[in-house]
Protein backbone atom coordinates (compact mmCIF):
# COMPACT_ATOMS: atom_id res chain seq x y z
CA UNK A 1 0.00 0.00 0.00
CA UNK A 2 2.79 2.43 0.89
CA UNK A 3 4.50 1.58 -2.36
CA UNK A 4 1.34 2.46 -4.36
CA UNK A 5 1.13 5.85 -2.64
CA UNK A 6 4.79 6.53 -3.48
CA UNK A 7 4.21 5.62 -7.13
CA UNK A 8 1.21 7.95 -7.35
CA UNK A 9 3.13 10.75 -5.64
CA UNK A 10 5.99 10.23 -8.09
CA UNK A 11 3.64 10.46 -11.06
CA UNK A 12 2.38 13.84 -9.87
CA UNK A 13 5.93 15.20 -9.98
CA UNK A 14 6.60 14.01 -13.55
CA UNK A 15 5.01 16.64 -15.75
CA UNK A 16 6.60 15.40 -18.96
CA UNK A 17 4.58 12.20 -18.88
CA UNK A 18 1.36 14.09 -18.25
CA UNK A 19 2.08 16.47 -21.13
CA UNK A 20 2.81 13.57 -23.48
CA UNK A 21 -0.45 11.92 -22.44
CA UNK A 22 -2.38 15.15 -23.11
CA UNK A 23 -0.81 15.48 -26.55
CA UNK A 24 -1.68 11.86 -27.25
CA UNK A 25 -5.32 12.47 -26.34
CA UNK A 26 -5.47 15.58 -28.51
CA UNK A 27 -3.96 13.67 -31.45
CA UNK A 28 -6.51 10.88 -31.00
CA UNK A 29 -9.40 13.37 -30.98
CA UNK A 30 -8.11 15.17 -34.07
CA UNK A 31 -7.57 11.86 -35.85
CA UNK A 32 -11.09 10.74 -35.00
CA UNK A 33 -12.49 14.00 -36.33
CA UNK A 34 -10.57 13.64 -39.58
CA UNK A 35 -11.83 10.09 -40.05
CA UNK A 36 -15.45 11.03 -39.38
CA UNK A 37 -15.40 14.10 -41.63
CA UNK A 38 -13.65 12.30 -44.49
CA UNK A 39 -16.18 9.48 -44.29
CA UNK A 40 -19.10 11.92 -44.55
CA UNK A 41 -17.41 13.96 -47.29
CA UNK A 42 -16.60 10.80 -49.23
CA UNK A 43 -20.24 9.74 -49.16
CA UNK A 44 -21.38 13.10 -50.56
CA UNK A 45 -18.75 12.98 -53.30
CA UNK A 46 -19.88 9.47 -54.23
CA UNK A 47 -23.49 10.66 -54.44
CA UNK A 48 -22.50 13.57 -56.68
CA UNK A 49 -20.50 11.36 -59.06
CA UNK A 50 -23.32 8.81 -59.18
CA UNK A 51 -25.76 11.58 -60.10
CA UNK A 52 -23.49 12.92 -62.83
CA UNK A 53 -22.86 9.42 -64.16
CA UNK A 54 -26.59 8.69 -64.28
CA UNK A 55 -27.27 11.91 -66.19
CA UNK A 56 -24.51 11.14 -68.70
CA UNK A 57 -25.84 7.61 -69.14
CA UNK A 58 -29.36 8.93 -69.82
CA UNK A 59 -28.03 11.42 -72.38
CA UNK A 60 -25.84 8.82 -74.03
CA UNK A 61 -28.81 6.44 -74.23
CA UNK A 62 -30.78 8.95 -76.31
CA UNK A 63 -27.99 9.38 -78.86
CA UNK A 64 -27.91 7.17 -81.93
CA UNK A 65 -24.59 5.65 -82.96
CA UNK A 66 -22.98 7.57 -85.81
CA UNK A 67 -25.35 10.54 -85.49
CA UNK A 68 -23.75 13.97 -85.21
CA UNK A 69 -23.91 15.66 -81.85
CA UNK A 70 -26.59 18.28 -81.33
CA UNK A 71 -25.36 21.83 -81.81
CA UNK A 72 -24.86 23.92 -78.71
CA UNK A 73 -27.59 26.47 -78.03
CA UNK A 74 -26.85 29.96 -79.31
CA UNK A 75 -25.70 32.40 -76.67
CA UNK A 76 -26.52 36.05 -77.17
CA UNK A 77 -23.75 38.53 -76.46
CA UNK A 78 -26.19 41.44 -76.28
CA UNK A 79 -26.73 42.95 -72.83
CA UNK A 80 -29.99 42.26 -71.06
CA UNK A 81 -32.70 44.88 -71.52
CA UNK A 82 -35.15 45.70 -68.76
CA UNK A 83 -38.85 46.03 -69.48
CA UNK A 84 -38.66 49.80 -68.77
CA UNK A 85 -35.91 50.19 -71.36
CA UNK A 86 -37.72 48.06 -73.89
CA UNK A 87 -40.91 50.13 -73.58
CA UNK A 88 -39.00 53.42 -73.57
CA UNK A 89 -40.33 54.34 -70.11
CA UNK A 90 -36.93 54.62 -68.44
CA UNK A 91 -33.45 55.95 -68.86
CA UNK A 92 -30.49 53.75 -69.74
CA UNK A 93 -30.17 52.62 -66.07
CA UNK A 94 -33.76 51.35 -66.01
CA UNK A 95 -35.07 54.20 -63.82
CA UNK A 96 -38.61 55.30 -64.65
CA UNK A 97 -39.09 58.89 -65.74
CA UNK A 98 -42.25 59.85 -63.87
Amino acid sequence: MVRDVRVLAGLRRHRRGVTALEYGLIAALVGGGVIISSTNFGASITTAYDSIGGALTRVAGTMQPGAPAAPAPAVSSAPAVSSAQASGDGDRNGNSQD
